[in-house]
């Protein structure tokens, strides 16, 4: 073997991914013979209190037909727990503060969440608020049908119109009879 002969090429790859606001790991490979790829991971959980392990503080429902309180968790000891006061009566699970509290412009927000209820058929949704001083600016959520009291998880994607906006995420059942209720955990933004 020469002295040349262990020389290895290094070839760095950037690797350019939008969204998650920044929240992509770059990669630099280093390669000999053929190439080998690294998969960008997702940066960490935005939300300070996914599992409610730490009671309901960062949520509330912002409905006086409503009552917030704490049940058996999916994946933990405890779940957010929204039942309703009234008949016709929003579930609504809100943070508080909103999760992003400065986003990117252009930026892709991505939140999941486990839910269930004791009583099926409802429609469940996960929503994103985009609010500039006070004032909303844009909205996006996805459903789920409820058909049993088993878990089932609900995610949306939202790409934020502005810079600096604050982003609210939500939980919400309309239109729900007196008694109704809906649990959440493992809330996820990234």
């Amino acid at each position: 073997m020469g002295r040349h002969a262990d020389r290895r090429t290094r070839v760095t790859i950037p690797v350019i991914a939008g969204g998650a606001a920044a929240a992509l790991v770059g990669a630099i490979l280093s390669v000999q013979g053929q190439a080998t790829a690294v998969v960008p991971q997702l940066s960490d959980n935005l939300v300070t209190n996914p599992t409610f392990e730490a009671g309901t503080e960062g949520w509330n429902t912002q409905n006086a037909s409503a009552e917030l309180s704490l049940g058996a968790g999916h994946d933990s000891r405890r779940a957010a727990k929204v039942t309703a006061l009234a008949d016709r009566t929003t579930l609504l699970l809100n943070d508080s503060p909103n999760v992003v509290g400065s986003a990117t412009e252009g930026a892709t927000y991505i939140a999941t969440a486990w839910v269930r209820t004791d009583s099926p058929s409802l429609k469940v949704s996960l929503r994103f608020r985009e609010v500039a001083a006070g004032t909303l600016v844009a909205k996006q959520q996805s459903t789920v049908a409820l058909v049993d009291s088993g878990w089932a998880q609900v995610r949306t994607e939202f790409v934020a119109v502005g810079g600096g906006h604050q982003l609210a995420v939500q939980v919400i059942s309309e239109n729900t009879a007196k008694g109704s209720s809906i649990s959440i955990d493992d809330v996820d933004v990234r």
